[in-house]
């Protein structure tokens, strides 16, 4: 069996990127629709919640530093048992990998490429991940060191070029419709946190498996600053109404901004960003999926997976939304809320079932 590994750098690019990726395109869209211009306090809540899930999550995987969930959790419940729970995981990797490519295929085909087959655009898109897993997560790692300072620095580009134009009134009145909202508005937020779960794959690939939890934080606590930071700019810019009216909110308000008469469609850096944001996203997903996959059918090697679950995926990401619009409706919170968060009751049992082993075992 391959056993390349990644440094904990490496994991914590790679995390941030996955997290941040969908907050560009959705996010803002997502908490205004309740919060309004409180919009940005929904952020900072789901710092904390999503910590909550890094440890129901890592914390089990430390446990076992050199197990995937997929073999974990058949020593903690059985075969059969443990093979059925981890089925849903993988499902995830699967539905979520083409809901994000799908999000940036529409962006392409809406903005830029009209003319262009959508099944192309993604195609392209799944291929070039699908070659960097075949190749290793090695590579993989090495490819996360190389774009994050790039992604960095055009995200950052992005997000200072509007705030000389904020409207502070837009941020006005604070808690206008209570913290309830607030917090209903941090729901799909959180529940998009479930990107957690990549790391049941990834962390015995990690130099120091045991260092997990830091890395996690760290990865999620940066890109949950990037959001707060889009959420202000979106509001500052566009405001709530707005904001929650665009498809794509971040991208709307780079576009509205004209430094002169002859610098304009300032909106290149955010999409440049994205892209190697999804390319990044794309191939984790992948690569959890293929390896997760090949231990749940006995394979030695992932490898062979690649290529038919990167066509499995084009396939998922043409026919699973018939538009951008009932996407933007998926990821609203009495529908995607409940559906994320049954991710994580596998979890639940697995930790009672590790708990109740160790007490038999000390008795």
């Amino acid at each position: 069996m391959l056993q390349e590994k990644i440094a904990n750098r490496q994991l914590l690019f790679m995390i941030f990127l996955v997290r941040a990726t969908i907050a560009i395109a959705f996010l803002p869209v997502l908490t205004t629709g309740n919060a309004g211009q409180d919009a940005w306090l929904a952020t900072i809540i789901m710092t904390f919640t999503t910590v909550a899930l890094i440890f129901l999550v890592v914390g089990l995987g430390i446990k076992f530093p050199e197990q995937t969930i997929v073999e974990y959790s058949q020593d903690l419940l059985g075969k059969y048992p443990g093979k059925l729970i981890t089925l849903l995981i993988l499902w995830f990797f699967l539905h979520m990998a083409a809901t994000e490519v799908r999000i940036y295929g529409e962006l392409l085909n809406i903005a830029f490429l009209p003319r262009t087959p959508l099944v192309f655009v993604i195609g392209a898109m799944v291929f070039l991940a699908a070659i960097t897993v075949y190749i290793g997560v090695e590579v993989l790692g090495r490819m996360a060191d190389l774009l994050f300072p790039f992604y960095i620095f055009l995200i950052g580009i992005s997000i200072l070029l509007p705030l000389p134009e904020l409207v502070p009134e837009n941020f006005e009145p604070v808690l206008a419709g209570g913290l309830t909202q607030v917090m209903s508005s941090a729901l799909t937020p959180t529940a998009i946190g479930s990107q957690v779960l990549v790391v049941t794959i990834l962390l015995p690939r990690v130099v120091e498996p045991k260092k997990g939890i830091k890395t996690i934080i760290v990865a999620f606590t940066a890109a949950n600053l990037l959001v707060l930071l889009i959420s202000i700019a979106v509001i500052g810019k566009l405001g709530s109404v707005e904001g929650a009216k665009a498809v794509f909110p971040f991208l709307l308000t780079i576009r509205a901004l004209e430094l002169s008469e002859y610098i304009e469609r300032l909106e290149i850096f955010a999409v440049l960003a994205w892209g190697m944001g999804i390319y990044i996203s794309l191939s984790v997903y992948l690569y959890c999926g293929a390896k997760g996959l090949s231990q749940w059918f006995g394979l030695r090697d992932y490898r062979p997976l690649t290529f038919p679950m990167a066509i499995v995926w084009v396939v998922m990401a043409m026919h699973s939304f018939e538009s951008i619009f009932q996407i933007r409706n998926f990821f609203a919170p009495e529908v995607f809320f409940p559906y994320a968060m049954t991710g994580f009751l596998p979890f639940i049992l697995l930790w009672v079932s590790y708990v109740f082993k160790k007490l038999t075992k000390s008795n």
